[in-house]
């Protein structure tokens, strides 16, 4: 008899850079030249902080900020890895050191960092992207076109 300990769950991958682009190609593609851009400045934590951020995602459905979708984006997966996947995705992407050289065994950009994910983990991500997404102002049909980004940005079977 076989127990369910011996056979090890199958695990995908999620990137913050993979996710974020899958998210923005659907919701804003006019944004995806700058994506890179904003990507970095994320990383180097240089985008400007909005103080009402439920107020300025409202904005998102007019284009009156050309960032402003990417941005979202990048506020709605981080709280939803956090809430998922605990501190140590986003220790890995917000709190790496800044005076730090890179070195040959370097990963590269934090946000290009891949962590392994579970088929439950897979699917409470992408709740928790619709939930966050709502949460700063995305409309419903946004929230879920930015969660099924996400989740099938996640590589690897845990998520099929």
């Amino acid at each position: 008899m076989e127990t369910s300990e011996s056979v090890p769950a199958p695990l995908s991958t999620f990137s913050l850079a993979v996710a974020t682009r899958s998210a923005v190609e659907r919701l804003a593609p006019q944004e995806l030249e700058l994506l890179d851009d904003t990507l970095t400045a994320w990383e180097r934590h240089d985008l400007p902080r909005r103080r009402d951020r439920r107020a300025a995602a409202g904005t998102v459905g007019l284009g009156v900020d050309i960032a402003l979708v990417t941005e979202t984006v990048l506020a709605v997966l981080t709280g939803a890895a956090t809430e998922v996947l605990g501190t140590v995705a986003t220790d890995a992407w917000q709190r790496r050191p800044r005076w730090r050289r890179r070195t040959r065994a370097d990963r590269g950009p934090a946000a290009q960092h891949r962590f392994a994910l579970t088929a439950g983990e897979a699917d409470r991500l992408r709740e928790a992207c619709r939930r966050h997404g709502q949460t700063l102002g995305l409309s419903a049909e946004q929230a879920d076109l930015l969660a099924d980004a996400v989740h099938g940005a996640i590589e690897g079977p845990a998520h099929r």
